[in-house]
Parts: C-alpha cells; structure tokens; sequence
C-alpha cells in the first residue's frame, strides 16, 4: 500500500478537489524511528489559464496524471475517499472532506 499515494488522495478529498500534495521525500531518525517527510510538491487547480504557483505545480494536469495512475486501496477506502471520476478532477462532483478521528486503544 502505498502511504504516499493515499496522501495525496486524502489531501485532494479534505481540499474540495482544490489541490493535491505529491512527491513526498522523507528521512527516518535512526535515533528514534521518527520519520520525516519533506519536499512536498503542491498541484494547485488553474484559476487563470495558464497560471502555475511553482514550477512544479502542474495544476489540472498534474491532479489528472495522478488519478490515471492511482488505484485506491484499502486506506483509501477505510477513509471513504472513494474513487475519483474525470468530473471530480474538474472541480464539479468532488465529495465532502473525509474529518479522520485517531485511533486510540
């Protein structure tokens, strides 16, 4: 399963269908087995034609290119994130943001 994958599918859901968080790097403190993500990359939706927020930030092509590739999986689906139909990359059918509660035992 893949965490980063379902993150970004997360972010999409809690943001509206507004934008995505990608392209996660990360570190672990071998120290304290904490692990660090970091360089996160942002696919914002194109409010002007043609406007990017960053030079990585492929907008609607990005959020596209993502959901051809990503299959949901079990987090996804725990999440109700569902899977995403081309009108919920235009921004027209995108469910309401999941809220998650931690688990506590």
């Amino acid at each position: 399963v893949s965490t980063q994958s379902t993150w970004a599918h997360f972010t999409f859901s809690a943001s509206g269908g507004q934008l995505m968080v990608v392209d996660l790097q990360g570190v672990e403190d071998e120290e304290t087995g904490t692990h660090f993500l970091t360089d996160p990359q942002i696919h914002r939706r194109q409010t002007t034609a043609g406007t990017m927020h960053a030079l990585g930030d492929l907008g609607d092509k990005g959020i596209d290119r993502f959901f051809q590739a990503h299959e949901c999986n079990p987090i996804c689906e725990a999440l109700h994130l569902g899977a995403a139909a081309p009108s919920d990359r235009r921004g027209t059918a995108v469910p309401a943001p999941t809220t998650v509660q931690p688990h506590v035992k």
